[in-house]
């Protein structure tokens, strides 16, 4: 049984399971160089038909990852926000959002889609539509690393006209108990709200306001947000009795003169106390203390530190593509048990442990696509010391290997390497991707390498949330290391087996054009790509 997984709203997404088992999954956005990218994830579904050699004919199944497809308003105002804004404030209570969810899901156009898959061979295809929320609760449940029944929790912007749900999961059964509307989302109408009004991006920049927060100080104006937002029970409560533009001129109104690290930390610090008592309230009402959780808000790792840290919570597991990007995983997962369910047969899932689910290339499409180039390469001798100079040299290196990582956040496969400890480095990066007319120094790398265990490096341990990488758990690692003559370098030969193909070149950067066939730059990794960084000469 072939289900393809499909999100084409924000964040698009394909995803393939056969048999109970996660072939692969790609993000539009990587295949188009487009951020966040919404629509028919097109080049996705053809990559991964493509890798692993299925006919379009034999898909017995599309599942949608939403019954009202979900757009998120960061490319500027259409009449359609202004509408939908309208709808849902009056939509404050369950049952007028239920009515909203029934009527919208109806007219949710499909046309565009069905001719797609019409003409990709795949006309007959049965069709399912999966609530928003489910295929997030199903993200976070059936990934879990632990055979017990979960807590599920979701939580983001919003999605079917819901901003969160409170589940139970019991072996391949989600049951929904408690459902908060989009009206009262503190994720969209307080912690993004706060974005724009410092001048950010909403649905894009809120992991800055999480990071400006520990500079500020959030006794000056936290009452404005913990005033806005409640917990009643399962549900959160929006206080203002506004949203959309009018939240907007609620904080500009009531925020005036304040500071944006100030702000930050306000709204950081209100945010993480109505998770925390959301949390307490949920495990208090169903008595499950191992809780699961997806959705865009739990990619607060902040918050998710202290969901952890409550004495009352044994397990605490956050999908790590808690994004729109992972919910064709999870309406891949609900589409196979329903065809199950309908065929009455015994489900079997069968799902990866780690995110690394993406797209990979050879050694020698690698090399292929370097020498269609016509750029310079040469294999390196030892990898691993080599690219340690390189990095201990103040250089910014590229790496490129095996899958691709699904979510938001780079897991290694896709990353760039760099030392921390020189400040300088940060400027460096800023300038990746052109422009000032600065002549450069190009450093390409197409790394092939296994990932080992890494444990008792010294000097520097770095804790890491081990959750990010889809293990349950808090740990710490190192790529450093002291030499017998008190040097510190990095010790790449400790933490990877390298097979690398490296490559360099001198002169100005090349321009790049921005489309997926260009395998000149990184970020065009696309559909054929190896890998690519740049390295821009230190500024002094």
């Amino acid at each position: 049984m072939i289900i393809l997984g499909i999100n084409d709203g924000h964040d698009a997404s394909a995803c393939l399971i056969q048999d109970g088992r996660l072939i692969c999954y790609s993000a539009e956005e990587r295949r188009l160089n487009i951020k966040n990218y919404a629509g028919i994830p097109k080049a996705s579904i053809n990559a991964i038909l493509k890798k692993t050699a299925i006919n379009p004919r034999d898909i017995d199944a599309v599942a949608l990852s939403s019954k009202i497809r979900t757009t998120v308003p960061t490319k500027g105002h259409k009449p359609i926000y202004s509408v939908l804004n309208f709808l849902s404030s009056l939509a404050r209570s369950e049952t007028a959002t239920s009515m909203g969810r029934y009527l919208l899901s109806h007219l949710r156009k499909r046309k565009e889609l069905l001719t797609w898959l019409a003409e990709n061979n795949m006309a007959n295809v049965n069709l399912l539509t999966i609530d928003h929320h489910l295929t997030h609760a199903a993200c976070a449940h059936f990934h879990r690393p632990w055979p017990d029944d979960a807590l599920i929790l979701t939580l983001d912007g919003a999605g079917d006209g819901l901003c969160a749900t409170v589940n139970i999961g019991r072996g391949n059964k989600i049951e929904t108990i408690s459902r908060t509307p989009k009206f009262h989302s503190p994720a969209a109408w307080m912690y993004s709200a706060a974005t724009a009004h410092l001048g950010l991006q909403p649905y894009e920049h809120e992991y800055k306001v999480m990071g400006m927060a520990p500079y500020g100080r959030a006794e000056y104006c936290l009452d404005t947000f913990k005033n806005a937002f409640s917990v009643q029970g399962l549900k959160f409560r929006n206080h203002t009795g506004k949203m959309g533009s009018a939240i907007q001129r609620y904080y500009a109104k009531t925020l005036y003169g304040q500071r944006f690290d100030n702000v930050s930390a306000a709204c950081q610090k209100a945010f993480e106390q109505l998770m925390t008592k959301w949390v307490t309230n949920a495990v208090q009402t169903t008595g499950i203390k191992k809780v699961a959780c997806a959705g865009g808000a739990f990619l607060n790792v902040k918050a998710n530190k202290l969901i952890r840290e409550l004495e009352f919570v044994d397990a605490f597991y956050a999908y790590p593509a808690s994004d729109d990007g992972g919910t064709s995983v999870g309406a891949a997962i609900m589409g196979y048990l329903s065809m199950c369910q309908q065929k009455n047969s015994e489900p079997e899932l069968n799902l990866p442990r780690d995110m690394y689910i993406g797209l990979d290339f050879s050694n020698q499409q690698m090399e292929k696509a370097i020498k269609n180039a016509s750029v310079p390469y040469t294999l390196m001798d030892n990898p691993a010391q080599q690219i340690a100079e390189l990095l201990a040299n103040g250089k910014v290196v590229a790496r490129f290997d095996g899958r691709e990582e699904a979510g938001p956040r780079a897991l290694g496969n896709r990353s760039i390497l760099a030392d921390p400890r020189d400040l300088s480095v940060f400027r460096e990066l800023n300038l990746f991707g052109g422009g000032g007319g600065e002549e450069s120094d190009l450093l390409i790398l197409a790394i092939d390498f296994e990932v080992l265990e890494v444990a008792g490096l010294v000097p520097m341990d770095i804790p890491i949330d081990l959750n990010l990488a889809g293990v349950n758990g808090f740990g710490s690692f190192s790529l450093l290391r002291e030499l017998p003559d008190g040097t510190i370098t990095y010790d790449l030969e400790a933490a990877f087996q390298l097979n690398s193909l490296i490559f360099n070149s001198d002169g100005p950067t090349p321009n790049v054009i921005p489309e997926p066939s260009s395998i000149i730059a990184w970020s065009l990794i696309g559909l054929t790509f190896a890998g690519i960084g740049w390295r821009r000469r230190r500024l002094l």
